[in-house]
């Protein structure tokens, strides 16, 4: 067996999932004689390497339905998954636009910064250049005014 598949025990026990070359491995749910999950999870030549609660929706074939109906309906929603890579890339690509908004950004702060710095000390000449002293109320109603 290879693919999705079916063991049925003598003793009525079951294994519904994936084999390898014959062994289970891969994704499936064991099933006691009676019906109930024993355990599931991720199998990797016979032996149960992680638990994990698994739907046994996974499986329709292992109900009522035919092998071959999973296999184009697993074929049809793998094909349906969304494209990650698309994904991925218009991430990186918004991602990139905001960096450089970002340094867009920094840039223009950087510059109001300097106006601010440059418009603050030539009000501070203006002021000194009619000859107000620094410390005096005349000199910092000059500079509250902008010169």
């Amino acid at each position: 067996m290879n693919g999705p598949g079916i063991l049925i025990r003598r003793n009525g026990e079951r294994y519904v999932g994936e084999f390898v070359v014959g062994e289970i491995s891969g994704a499936g749910i064991e099933y006691s004689s009676l019906g109930v999950i024993k355990q599931s999870g991720f199998w990797e030549k016979g032996v149960l390497r992680a638990i994990r609660s698994l739907d046994p929706s996974m499986f329709p074939f292992s109900l009522n339905s035919s092998l071959r109906e999973y296999q184009k309906n697993k074929n049809l929603s793998q094909n349906s998954l969304p494209d990650v890579a698309g994904q991925l890339k218009r991430a990186l690509e918004e991602l990139q636009a905001a960096k450089a908004q970002n340094i867009e950004l920094q840039r223009e702060l950087n510059e109001l910064k300097k106006n601010q710095q440059t418009r603050g000390s030539d009000v501070v000449q203006a002021c000194l250049s009619r000859g107000l002293r620094p410390g005096s109320p005349q000199f910092s109603e000059c500079i509250g005014n902008g010169n």
